[in-house]
């Protein structure tokens, strides 16, 4: 199957920019799967979590609309990174959008110090899209390999993680996460800056597919980039099976522990 990420700069609160961004870089291509950056419509920080809610309101319904026309268009699947609303509850959420419409979602439960505005999510699952299954940990989830254990254990075949950070860390850390689980991850990072906590921020971009080796076996570098590859998620099966859980029980019968 082909699978990739779209790499771009995400304007702070210029979310119709941002959007026919997204819209142009994807328009004639097609993949299986494509994965968008975390909150890739409206930027990361803000203050206030009203504010955030009225400009999620405002860009949302429309994106999901346009996405959903060009997957009919291209076949393609997408995962995108928004701020969703509910009753008045606000949720850094990925959102998985085919020519049906939104399939899927996944609520961010590990929330960093700079997201107070957001209301934690409260499950991890799989999403079945027919010849495999999906699994999403947004950004930060990627440190906390239970979230992976998981979605491994609900038989995920693939992790998607989109994006938002500026240090060196998440990009090893996701390398591991695809290795201790044979599963192969696409981390979708953005490109530019923002002010958070009144201090500059600069996101890396550096967006990767890694294999269920650990293999980064596609890469971006700071730049807009939309890549893409072929890859058969059955390969790393065997590999995985020598880490899953019966296996580990079956060794623990000659593994002494005092």
């Amino acid at each position: 199957m082909k699978i990739g990420f779209c790499q771009f700069e995400i304007n702070h609160k210029a979310t119709t920019k941002n959007l026919e961004t997204i819209l142009n870089l994807l328009n004639n291509i097609q993949a299986d799967l494509i994965v968008l950056p975390e909150l890739a419509l409206t930027g990361y920080y803000f203050e206030h979590k009203q504010e955030l809610i009225e400009h999620s309101n405002i860009i949302n319904t429309k994106a999901i609309k346009e996405l959903t026309t060009l997957s009919k268009k291209t076949g393609t699947t997408y995962v995108i990174g928004i701020g969703e609303v509910e009753d008045q509850k606000l949720f850094n959420t990925a959102l998985v959008i085919n020519h049906k419409g939104v399939i899927g979602k996944h609520r961010k439960i590990n929330l960093t110090n700079n997201e107070t505005i957001f209301d934690a999510g409260d499950s991890v699952q799989v999403i079945d899209l027919g010849n495999y299954k999906l699994g999403i940990a947004i950004c930060f989830e990627t440190w906390f390999p239970e979230i992976f254990r998981i979605l491994s254990d609900k038989g995920a075949d693939l992790i998607v993680s989109p994006a938002n950070f500026g240090g060196p860390w998440t990009l090893d850390v996701a390398r591991v996460r695809a290795l201790e689980n044979s599963i192969p991850v696409i981390l979708t990072n953005r490109l530019g800056s923002e002010l958070i906590q009144g201090e500059k921020d600069d996101f890396r971009g550096e967006s990767r597919i890694i294999d269920g080796y650990g293999n980064i076996i596609l890469s971006a570098g700071k730049e807009p980039y939309v890549g893409i590859i072929e890859i058969d998620l059955n390969d790393f099966q065997r590999h995985r099976n020598l880490i899953s859980d019966d296996t580990l029980k079956e060794r623990k019968k000659y593994i002494k522990i005092k």
